[in-house]
């Protein structure tokens, strides 16, 4: 057989990768893809114990709330207890009304609030003029310095010999120059005295508004916590249902399937609805299960693989190796296309997701019977022993047969795969 030289190598290994690239996009896509399946079937979850808890507690009545305390041993949902919260609770709400109805502010709010609110307007049409003059003089570069210093008055102790007395001099007479015909002033001194009483006046005029805000903020509060009191107060009823059903759900969550069921008996929305709650479980588990079987744990082996093909690449590139040769057996072993074998485990996998997302086949979980939700999923038409919990299953159970429902959606999908390889579960992407 021939040999093949290291540019061959170098070729094969270039066009390897960029199937492998390509495989990894197409894993990458997979991942997206069962993430939002996921999403779904949460969201069929969150209906499922919707529906059971409406099933279970289908109103506050009293004669509803001790028929689903007796039946799921539950006290805290029982009419005594949660219509006892109830009615403590509008007390307290009645209360919280009554309060703030009493108080002067709350009485008044209108009229108070439209005061404040020309007061407001009044202020801030009088703080206008003195921001701008206040604001401006604090943001000319020697001001501050001039102001400080005491230029303009008696305090001032810069000598005319010095050459700090002819700077302020002359920044004193460009800020009269500048400012002085507005506020009628000839003089730095004059123009100082004017920035301080429009500061303290303007800092009391802030302070006015700051009071009649905190005021506003008052009534406002006020007006919040008598809406939110009598909306609450409207709404106690349905607040305590979903109180109920919270309860309900807690309960029945730290529960086995079977425990539901017992509780349930007799009930045949609720039956149907743990049945439900049970499959949608099984549902999540296997999605991710396929996602971390036949997608993530994969991709990693297909990084590994490119990695080897980068090392080999740069080797075999080397002059020193340009004369090797690697024989063609190992070649065609190493860099053989894996593209149709992956073809075929993604129809598998993709089957598999869709056969378990469409699932909608409730009932027929049985507790009393040896039941594996995966074999009913896909109609056992396809090997599971991949995943975990599946393989546990059929270590524990040797014989197991799994009855064909050949009724059942898209169960043909799955049955043209079923003999395939171990290795055909991407493992052999180096």
């Amino acid at each position: 057989m021939t040999d093949v030289s290291a540019a061959q190598v170098v070729r094969a290994a270039q066009a390897q990768n960029a199937e492998l690239r390509a495989e990894l996009a197409r894993m990458e896509s997979a991942e997206r893809e069962n993430r939002e399946l996921q999403k779904q079937v949460a969201a069929e979850q969150e209906s499922a114990w919707r529906n059971l808890t409406e099933q279970l507690v289908p109103s506050v009545d009293a004669a509803h709330l001790d028929a689903a305390a007796q039946a799921l041993r539950l006290p805290a949902v029982s009419a005594r207890t949660l219509l006892g919260e109830a009615q403590a609770e509008k007390n307290r709400l009645e209360q919280v009304l009554a309060t703030v109805q009493a108080d002067p502010l709350f009485k008044h709010r209108e009229g108070k609030l439209t005061e404040i609110s020309v007061r407001m307007r009044e202020l801030e049409e009088f703080m206008g003029p003195l921001k701008e003059t206040v604001e401006g003089l604090q943001q000319e570069p020697m001001f501050d310095e001039l102001l400080q210093s005491g230029y303009g008055t008696e305090a001032y102790q810069q000598g005319w010999w010095t050459a700090s007395y002819y700077r302020h001099w002359k920044h004193g007479d460009l800020l009269v120059e500048k400012y002085g015909p507005a506020l009628k002033i000839t003089e730095f001194g004059q123009l100082r005295l004017k920035f301080l009483e429009e500061r303290n006046t303007l800092r009391s005029l802030e302070s006015a508004c700051a009071s009649l805000r905190q005021e506003k903020h008052r009534v406002d509060s006020l007006v919040k916590k008598f809406d939110d009191a009598q909306r609450a107060l409207q709404g106690l009823p349905q607040t305590y249902l979903a109180r109920a059903r919270a309860l309900v759900r807690e309960h029945l969550q730290s529960l086995g399937d079977d425990e539901k069921l017992n509780l349930v008996a007799g009930n045949e929305g609720a039956t149907l609805a743990v049945k439900r709650i049970a499959g949608v479980e099984a549902k999540q588990r296997y999605l991710d299960q396929l996602l971390r079987e036949m997608v993530l744990k994969p991709r990693d082996d297909l990084k590994q693989a490119i990695a080897r093909n980068e090392k080999d690449i740069i080797k075999f590139q080397r002059p020193k190796n340009a004369g090797v040769r690697i024989r063609q057996a190992d070649f065609d072993r190493r860099y053989r296309s894996r593209r149709s074998s992956w073809d075929k485990r993604w129809n598998r996998y993709h089957n598999a997701c869709h056969q378990i997302v469409v699932f909608d086949s409730y009932y027929r979980y049985d507790p009393l019977t040896e039941f594996l939700w995966w074999d009913v999923m896909t109609d056992g038409h396809l090997d599971g022993n991949f995943i975990p919990e599946v393989a546990e299953f059929h270590h524990h159970h040797p014989d197991w047969h799994h009855h064909h429902h050949h009724d059942d959606h898209a169960v043909a999908a799955l049955a043209h795969d079923h003999h395939a390889h171990h290795d055909d579960h991407f493992h052999d992407a180096s």
